[in-house]
């Protein structure tokens, strides 16, 4: 059989990539979700940046809610994110005019340490803002 006739369609597709239609003995059933073009281009970001499967990322955000460990919740963390991304902002022109003057005269101006050290504190600090949410 040349594989194009309808009994070619019935047979079972062995592909990897699709998960288990049962998993522990318990079926699953398919949800379709429509996404707009920039939804989709974030989920597959957050999905690359953190090799889970962009289904599981959906499921477990819808079903699992998110707790704060160590802030005083939801809108204290908000409002630490919002500070230090303005003082990424901040750091991001210094960092401009940095490059700007490096270009100009070939030389790295002495205030660069100083930059790097608190571009080096803010990554920490987030890290530890992200540690404490915990699935």
């Amino acid at each position: 059989m040349s594989g194009t006739g309808s009994d070619a369609r019935r047979r079972p597709r062995h592909d990897l990539r699709r998960s288990a239609r049962v998993r522990d003995g318990v079926p699953r059933s398919r949800l379709t979700v429509y996404l707009t073009p920039e939804e989709r281009a974030l989920l597959e970001a957050r999905s690359v940046s953190s090799g889970e499967a962009m289904a599981k990322i959906l499921v477990d955000s819808a079903l699992h809610p998110v707790a704060v460990e160590g802030v005083g919740g939801a809108g204290e963390l908000v409002a630490q994110l919002r500070d230090y991304r303005r003082q990424l902002v901040g750091v991001a022109t210094n960092l401009n005019q940095i490059a700007r003057h490096a270009n100009t005269v070939s030389e790295i101006p002495s205030g660069f340490d100083a930059v790097v050290a608190k571009v080096l504190r803010l990554h920490d600090d987030i890290d530890d803002i992200l540690a404490g949410v915990r699935r």
